[in-house]
C-alpha cells in the first residue's frame, strides 16, 4: 500500500513538472507574439512613408481611381503629364477637358475607352498601350499605360491604378531611325536605277528604249506610276519621249 502511495506522488511531481514546462512554454510564445506586434506596429508608419516617398517621386505617374473611375489618388509625374491637378473624387474623363488623346492610328479617343477607366468599370488589365497627347499649347507628348483593376474578395473591382510613361524621346528617335532608312533605301534605289541606265545603255537603239528605261527607274524611285519623259525640240515644243502605262490612260 506505501508502494502504491509513493508511486503515486512521484507521478504527480513528473506530471506537475510537465506542467511546468508546458506552462512556460506558453508564455515564452505569447511573449514572441506580444513582440512580434510590437514591431509590425512600429513598422507599419515606416513602410506607409516608404510607400508615399515612393509614389510620390516614381518617374512615372500614377493615378488610382475607385469603382466608378473616380480619382482618389495622383502623384506629382501625373498631375504634369495631364497638365492640371484635380481634387480627388473627379472623374477620369474630366481630366481630359484640356486634352486631346488620339490612339496611334490617330482615331480621337474617347475617355471612357482609356486604359484606367476600363480597368475599374469593367475589370480589364491594359498592358503597354500607346496614345498621344495633345495639349492646348499645341505640344504632343507619347504615353504609354499600364493599368489593373484592384479586386475585391466577390472578384468585381473597387477601383483601378494605371501608370503612365511619357515615352516622347523614344518615338522620336524610332521616327528619326526610320526616316534615315527611308533615305539610305531612297539614294541605294537612284544608285541601282543608274547603275541600270548605265549598263543597258550600249544595247539601246533608239531614244524612245533609253527613255522607257529611264521612266521605268524613276517610277521605281519616287514610288509613282504616273509620269513621262520628254524633250525640247528645235522649235520650242515640248516632245514625249517616254510615257507611263498610267498616263497613256
Amino acid at each position: 500500500m506505501a508502494s502504491d502511495q509513493k508511486k503515486s506522488r512521484s507521478q504527480l511531481i513528473a506530471e506537475l513538472k510537465e506542467a511546468r514546462k508546458k506552462i512556460q512554454h506558453l508564455k515564452n510564445r505569447l511573449a514572441g507574439i506580444s513582440q512580434a506586434g510590437e514591431g509590425v506596429e512600429n513598422i507599419q508608419p515606416e513602410a506607409e512613408s516608404l510607400l508615399r516617398t515612393v509614389f510620390e517621386n516614381a518617374p512615372g505617374g500614377i493615378i488610382v481611381c475607385d469603382e466608378q473611375a473616380r480619382v482618389t489618388m495622383t502623384n506629382p509625374t501625373a498631375d504634369t503629364l495631364y497638365n492640371q491637378q484635380e481634387p480627388s473624387g473627379l472623374a477620369v474623363e474630366s481630366r481630359f477637358r484640356s486634352l486631346c488623346v488620339y490612339r496611334p492610328d490617330g482615331v480621337l479617343c474617347d475617355p471612357s475607352e482609356l486604359p484606367l477607366s476600363r480597368s475599374a468599370l469593367q475589370g480589364e488589365s491594359c498592358q503597354q498601350e500607346e496614345y498621344l497627347f495633345k495639349y492646348p499649347d499645341g505640344r504632343l507628348r507619347w504615353i504609354m499605360v499600364n493599368s489593373k483593376p484592384i479586386m475585391r474578395e466577390d472578384g468585381k473591382p473597387s477601383g483601378a491604378v494605371a501608370v503612365f510613361q511619357d515615352i516622347t524621346p523614344t518615338k522620336e528617335l524610332q521616327q528619326a531611325l526610320q526616316e534615315s532608312k527611308n533615305q539610305l533605301r531612297w539614294r541605294n534605289d537612284i544608285l541601282e536605277g543608274i547603275n541600270r541606265i548605265f549598263h543597258d545603255v550600249l544595247n539601246f537603239e533608239t531614244e524612245g528604249e533609253l527613255g522607257s528605261v529611264c521612266l521605268d527607274v524613276a517610277e521605281q524611285v519616287t514610288q509613282s506610276a504616273f509620269g513621262f519623259i520628254g524633250k525640247l525640240s528645235p522649235s520650242g515644243h515640248l516632245e514625249d519621249i517616254a510615257v507611263s502605262d498610267s498616263a497613256q490612260k
